[in-house]
This record gives C-alpha cells, structure tokens and sequence, in this order.
C-alpha cells in the first residue's frame, strides 16, 4: 500500500506525502499511522487479537493477558542511544535528534558495509517507501529499558530516551518486531495485522505475545517478555515503535543512564547533566 484517500477531498495521497496533492489540505495523520489505520490493517489485528484471547482462555490465561493488556496499554516508546546524544540533546531544545539517514547525511559518513545495514535499507524501503528517513525508531518498554544494541558500545556508556507519550501518540505506530526481521521473515508486502496505531499498541502486544504468557505469569516478568535482549539487534525481540518527524529534548519524558560493564559513571558529569535536564524537566535515572 502506497497510498491512501484524503480525509477532506477522498482522491488517492501517496503514503510519503503530508499534504494532499489535490486539495492542498494537510493529512491529519502522518504516513506510518495512516498505513497503520487501514481497514486491512486493523480488521487482520482484531482478528489475531482475537484468536490470541481465545487461545489464552483454552489454557487458563486470560486473566494474566488481561493483566499485560492493561500493562502494556501504558507503555511507553525509548530510544537506546549512546551517552553523548543525551548530553547533546541537553545543551538546547533546539538540538534535534534525527533518523538514521539523516544522521548519515549530515556527518557526511558512508553506511556500514555491513549485511545488516543493507538488510535495513531494503526493508526500510519496503516498508516506509518514499519516508524511511523521516522515521526514528524506539521500543515499547513497561521499565523505561529497551534494546541496547542500538546504542552501541561507547567507552562512556549508553542510555534510554524514555519519550513522552503526548508528545508522540499522534505520529507514532507500533510493528510486530524488528522491522527487518519482520520483513525478511515474510517478504513484500508484510502481512496485515503487524502494525497498530499508537492507541492500539495494548492489542498488538496480546496478538504477539499472549502464548508466551503462563497461568502462573507475574506482572513483574511482564517486562521482559515484552522486551528480550540479545547480543546482536537481529537477535532482540521487541515491539518496534515507528515515529514519524523530529524529536528535541522536549519529547523526552526520562533518561535512563546504563554504565558499560564495571565502569561507573563520574558524579560531576551526571550531576551536570541533570542540572541541564531539569530545565525542560526531564527526570535522570541511573541504573
């Protein structure tokens, strides 16, 4: 799906589009959210969401998928970055944390050679055609911890950009897993009921993951059955956010710090900056 109609005039926007080429009005939604609120879309996940109730019920679960309904519909997106990016966004609101691409372009960098880079590329491409820059990719998290892998493994540590959930909700969707992952697992085009709205996000985690939920499950394990490290970002197993446009240090609601290993993080530098962070009250944590 490559487009979808106008809410004023009807007629056909390319997905990549904000404003529609007939009328000139504005989309009331971004091009990741009005993918995801499609008819196919949101009828193949009831459907799932559905089954998945049904299946929890045959095994004596359906008060604790209730419970991680509940849980998860109150989740939050973060972002694994390393420690410089939070102190970068700290310094001014006016400092923008940017895509992928975007930060490719601006620092003048070749990709990686990698196969996993070019694995990306191609699935980004299916699947945000035409807008894969303008997507920032997050996690759901119920503790503020998300995957690691994208933060990569700098000397001074790595954080977690806990977002704002009002800062997001109208530009942000949910995808069943990592979104390569995803699309290698079953090609062009994705199936239906992979992907929700950011206030669906509660039906897509019990269509995803009611069959790993036991009678004897705790809401304390919900945590990490939403979100599974791994050693590789291939290997992780989370629900993917997709949020469309930039982000300042005003979107975010925490920051989580992580120190590296055995290495503690210095007293001056995370004085300094939750000074900084109080500013645009941003709450610090450390772990």
């Amino acid at each position: 799906m490559t487009s979808t109609a106008c809410d004023h005039c009807g007629h056909s926007v390319p997905l990549k589009d904000a404003v529609c080429p007939h009328c000139g009005q504005a989309c009331r939604f971004p091009p990741n959210v009005r993918a995801a609120r499609l008819d196919s879309e949101r009828a193949s996940l009831d459907r799932r969401y559905r089954e998945a109730f049904g299946r929890a019920e045959a095994r004596g679960c359906r008060a604790v998928v209730e419970a991680f309904e509940a849980a998860t519909g109150d989740s939050r997106a973060v972002i694994g970055r390393p420690l410089r990016e939070a102190d970068r966004l700290a310094v001014s609101d006016r400092e923008l944390y940017s895509s992928y691409y975007q930060r490719i372009d601006a620092e003048h960098q070749s990709p990686s050679l990698d196969d996993w880079d070019h694995r990306r590329r191609v699935a980004d491409e299916a699947i945000f055609p035409g807008y894969k820059e303008a997507i920032r990719f997050a996690a759901l998290t119920l503790d503020g911890e998300g995957v690691a892998s994208y933060g990569g493994q700098e000397p001074e540590g790595f954080c977690f950009l806990v977002l704002r959930n009002q800062m997001i909700a109208h530009r942000a969707s949910v995808f069943e897993d990592n979104s390569t992952v995803v699309f290698e697992r079953h090609g062009r085009p994705v199936p239906p009921g992979f992907r929700a709205p950011w206030e669906d996000r509660a039906k897509l985690c019990v269509a995803k993951l009611a069959d790993d939920l036991l009678p004897e499950s705790r809401p304390e394990q919900f945590p990490g059955i939403l979100v599974r490290p791994a050693d590789s970002s291939a290997g992780e197993r989370f629900v993917e956010v997709h949020v469309f446009g930039p982000m300042s240090i005003q979107t975010v609601e925490k920051v989580l710090l992580k120190p590296q290993g055995r290495k503690k993080l210095r007293r001056a530098m995370v004085l300094e900056l939750s000074s900084r962070l109080a500013r645009f009250d941003v709450a610090l944590e450390t772990r």
